[in-house]
């Protein structure tokens, strides 16, 4: 797509031997073997990004270059086809992505450049981008912000990330969710910033976004629920009216990026997580095979889950895994002043006497005071369970309570039930040299006393 777009915008300013072997080079690598047998390509029709990334950048290929009308039209019913597929398939009914808000801005960019090269091309008779869908699904990051250039990174995504902000805001345009254009911050050292270097893209940033950074918007800042994503956010003020947010997921624990984290959640404040879902881990041939959940940015160990009986949540069969397996946010509201979520995820284990397991998150908006309440149920003797919460913040621990110390906020986790429960802290520095991390990330973990059903905790951040 980056060359056609150099050809088509320089025309005849480059060299004809230039031109010449720019063409045949896109004809021989790209328009042939598309037109031959791009259907059987895997991502052709994939529920996914890399669809809308491929058959996006074909398109603005052909549209540049393709100059017989026939060809032109099979190529385009090609793409088309294949696009079809990604808005319908590639995000869930509320139109959340389970991929992430770093692969829904990736794949979302060559849509959208090709959505609207096709709407200038047709005189409008061909507008993607006034389907009603294209407007819950531009409305997924405001879902997942936490605060200005940081996102819940579920799955195989980072907290800190970059949207191409010329895309977005004619997204925003277009679908009329204007708050979109608030989520747009300085991508400098920023992932995904190096996604956006591609010419195609390069271009509609510069032509399409007006240069400004508005402030965070309120949508960000509201409560949030994508009952399709099961994930949910509540928003509060810590102490100092410090802005909070609590997100808390559930769903499967399969997926092209997703990790065995089903029960897990993100604790934020005023622009820091105090305790985070960790991201993903480092990119190899075997963290996108089986070996995948042996990384403990994967697997439930490094995510705010139990391990119960021993083992951590089981991945679903795309990487291994028996069947698929799954949490649900079984009811969420307001009560007494707190917000609260109710999660069933024993049907995230591979354990078939576990017949419960059930977490309630819940949130005093005023206070921002968090309680856990955690419940475990069993056919026969009750199997050992092992609490855990992760941060990337330095940790204290003093027998029942823990210290997270964030860089502008401290936060105390005390236990409440059961008695004799205590308090440990490992720091996972080999795992974190393993996957390139910059910091260490520090599981704490209480170990519940031979036979408890429950466990209770209660979280409050104090400004440092």
């Amino acid at each position: 797509a980056s060359l056609a777009e150099a050809v088509y915008l320089l025309g005849e300013r480059l060299a004809p031997e230039v031109r010449q072997r720019v063409r045949q080079e896109v004809e021989r690598r790209i328009f042939k073997p598309y037109l031959a047998y791009g259907r059987r390509h895997w991502w052709h029709r994939a529920d996914m990004n890399w669809n809308g990334v491929c058959n996006g950048a074909v398109g603005l290929a052909f549209l540049r270059l393709e100059r017989d009308p026939a060809t032109l039209a099979e190529a385009l019913d090609e793409v088309l086809e294949g696009l079809e597929a990604y808005i319908a398939t590639g995000f869930e009914a509320d139109g959340g992505s389970l991929e992430g808000v770093g692969y829904w801005n990736y794949g979302l960019m060559y849509y959208v450049a090709l959505a609207e090269l096709l709407r200038e091309r047709t005189g409008g008779r061909l507008d993607l981008l006034a389907a009603p869908r294209l407007r819950d699904i531009a409305r997924y990051p405001l879902a997942v912000a936490l605060s200005p250039g940081l996102f819940a990174p579920l799955g195989d995504a980072t907290e800190q990330q970059a949207l191409a902000p010329g895309i977005v805001q004619r997204l925003a345009e277009r679908t009329g969710v204007e708050g979109l254009c608030g989520l747009l911050a300085s991508p400098q050292g920023m992932d995904g910033a190096g996604a956006m270097a591609k010419l195609a893209i390069v271009l509609r940033n510069a032509a399409w976004w007006d240069g400004e950074l508005r402030p965070f918007p309120p949508a960000a800042q509201d409560d949030a629920y994508l009952p399709h994503c099961a994930v949910i956010r509540f928003t509060g003020q810590a102490a100092g009216g410090r802005p909070l947010a609590l997100v808390a997921k559930a769903g499967f624990t399969d997926g092209h990026h997703s990790h065995t984290d089903v029960g897990s959640f993100i604790l934020h404040v005023a622009g820091e997580s105090l305790l985070c879902d960790p991201g993903r881990g480092r990119y190899s041939r075997d963290y996108f095979r089986q070996a995948r959940y042996e990384n403990v940015f994967c697997n439930s160990y490094g995510h705010s889950v139990p391990r119960i009986g021993g083992q951590l949540q089981s991945p679903g069969p795309e990487f291994g895994g028996r069947q698929r397996y799954r949490g649900q946010i079984v009811d969420h509201g307001r009560e007494g002043g707190e917000k609260y979520v109710r999660i069933e995820f024993q049907g995230a284990y591979d354990l078939p006497a576990l017949r419960l397991a059930q977490r309630v998150l819940a949130l005093d908006p005023a206070t921002g005071l968090v309680r856990l309440d955690d419940e475990f149920g069993f056919a026969g003797e009750p199997l050992e369970v092992e609490e855990a919460l992760v941060t990337w913040c330095p940790v204290e621990v003093e027998g029942r309570l823990a210290r997270v110390l964030g860089g502008g906020s401290v936060l105390e986790i005390a236990i409440a039930e059961p008695e004799g429960a205590l308090w440990r802290a490992e720091r996972l520095e080999e795992a974190c040299r393993a996957n390139g991390k910059e910091g260490v990330l520090t599981r704490l973990s209480v170990r519940l006393p031979t036979g408890a059903l429950r466990f209770r905790a209660s979280m409050v951040a104090r400004a440092r």
